[in-house]
């Protein structure tokens, strides 16, 4: 998989489609329970991938320790 082929969403995008908010994301993203990529000075995006990782196993599961 190419670079150009990683789809990407911000973490806004990401928290609506899990229903919970930016700051659990960001937490989870600090703590390593979920991972995110930096683009640019400050912002961060989610992989889809993650996102269907997060789905497919649970949201509480997904990020257990």
């Amino acid at each position: 998989m190419s670079e150009s082929d990683i789809q990407l969403v911000s973490l806004k995008q990401a928290a609506k489609l899990l229903g919970l908010s930016v700051s659990t994301l960001r937490s989870w993203a600090a703590s390593g329970k979920m991972t995110t990529v930096k683009v640019g000075d400050k912002a961060r995006r989610v992989q889809v991938s993650e996102l269907r990782r997060i789905i497919a196993q649970g949201l509480e599961e997904a990020v257990e320790p």
